[in-house]
């Protein structure tokens, strides 16, 4: 009888899981229906942990066999969307291929605005050549970042170089203060507690041995005889004993006391001096005036750096250590520091500029092509998830945003095809 309720059950579960099965099946079939396999990727993903039970891998099977056959039909219909001059589609609806293991549309020719490096003119003063190369590099670094750059290209920019740092070194004689405090003895009285031992009369009880007459029995040895023999015998007698007595007497005791003293004793109080001493101020004042300008194929990207900081130090030799006065020498960032954090300005410049041209370049109208729409997606900014949504929407079924976290793309990864 268990047994053939333990089969009963099996079959049950079989059919349930059948029924499950075909239920997702179903619904995933009918978003496919739609032609865009990304949203039935999607809708599979809300049942992975259904779909991992071996009961239901036939059916799992099924529906992936189903998505990927849908997947590929897709980047075929795509690709034939690709123009002879649509690089950056041709790159996108590629990654959308590989995504389904198809090869996708062939590469198309680059624009003639992508570069493949960095050639510099021009000269800052202030820079030696070693430190030219660096700022290139750092610009050439972030340009690698972004859709302006493929190792392929033919063209290269051009990194014009103008301005100037300059650091200036100015003293002055000047009278300078320091605070301090100084503690200035005297004598107060003051009151204190001092203890002693101050006499009293008490009761005390004691015990004394109080002598009383009593009588006693005791043996005579031989107090009669009888014949030759003697007889003992008891007689009495008094004797005197001691009886223990309780008495109380006065005595003087002594008790801890205190009494109000007083006695001479050294105070401080405080008194807010300056300490003034004869120095030389030295202020030292940084210019940075960088003008760049990074010249590509039909557009011109500005990049200026452009600051005035001023550090000061003391140079002197006095030496007054309530105040915290020592002898100073200035010390003020090294060229090398200021370098630096030049090179790190325009690193920053540089990020934002190259986003920013791109984003005004091809951002900034409807995105009326394919090609127009993926030219602004591939520098993967806001501005183009904004100005690409409908359009991403409508070729592949989900906006730009969720395209990339199912086919995640490096910044700039459309020109490396």
């Amino acid at each position: 009888m268990d047994i053939l309720a333990d089969a009963h059950i099996v079959s049950m579960l079989r059919q349930e899981a059948q029924h499950a099965g075909d239920w997702i099946k179903s619904n995933v079939s009918a978003i496919l229906a739609s032609g865009k396999p990304l949203n039935a990727v999607l809708a599979r993903k809300k049942f992975d942990g259904l779909l991992t039970h071996p009961e239901l891998s036939d059916a799992a099977q099924s529906i992936d066999s189903l998505i990927a056959e849908q997947g590929k039909k897709s980047c075929t219909s795509l690709s034939t969307s690709v123009g002879p001059q649509d690089y950056f589609w041709a790159a996108q609806v590629r990654d959308y291929c590989a995504y389904w293991r198809e090869a996708g549309p062939s590469p198309r020719p680059l624009p003639d605005f992508v570069v493949s490096g960095i050639r510099v003119s021009g000269n800052i003063r202030g820079y030696e050549p070693a430190a030219i190369q660096q700022l290139s590099d750092i610009v050439l670094s972030e340009l690698k970042e972004t859709p302006w750059y493929s190792p392929d290209a033919k063209s290269v920019a051009t990194l014009h170089l103008g301005g100037a740092i300059s650091v200036s070194l100015d003293e002055k004689s000047r009278s300078v203060s320091r605070p301090w405090t100084e503690r200035i003895p005297y004598t107060d009285i003051e009151e204190y507690q001092e203890a002693y031992q101050e006499p009293y009369t008490g009761v005390e009880m004691y015990t004394v041995q109080v002598p009383y007459s009593d009588t006693e029995l005791y043996t005579v040895p031989c107090a009669y005889t009888i014949g030759t023999n003697c007889v003992s015998g008891t007689d009495t007698r008094t004797v005197t004993k001691y009886r223990t007595e309780y008495k109380t007497r006065s005595v003087t005791k002594y008790r801890t006391a205190y009494r109000t003293m007083t006695r001479p004793v050294t105070k401080y109080r405080e008194h807010q001096r300056e300490y003034s001493f004869l120095a030389t101020v030295v202020t030292a004042t940084y210019l940075t005036d960088v003008r760049a300008a990074l010249n590509l194929p039909r557009v011109t990207i500005p990049i200026r750096i452009e600051s005035r900081e001023v550090e000061f130090g003391l140079y002197h030799d006095s030496n007054f250590e309530p105040a915290n006065v020592r002898p100073e020498r200035p010390e003020f960032s090294t060229i090398e520091s200021w370098r630096t954090k030049i090179a790190s300005n325009i690193e920053s410049a540089s990020s934002k500029e190259l986003v920013e041209t791109w984003k005004r370049r091809f951002c900034q109208s409807s995105n009326s092509s394919r090609e127009s729409a993926a030219r602004c997606a591939a520098s993967n900014n806001d501005a183009a998830s904004r100005q690409t949504a409908s359009f991403f929407q409508k070729e592949f079924g989900v906006p730009l945003d969720e395209l990339q976290r199912l086919i995640p793309r490096e910044r700039g990864s459309a020109l490396a095809h």
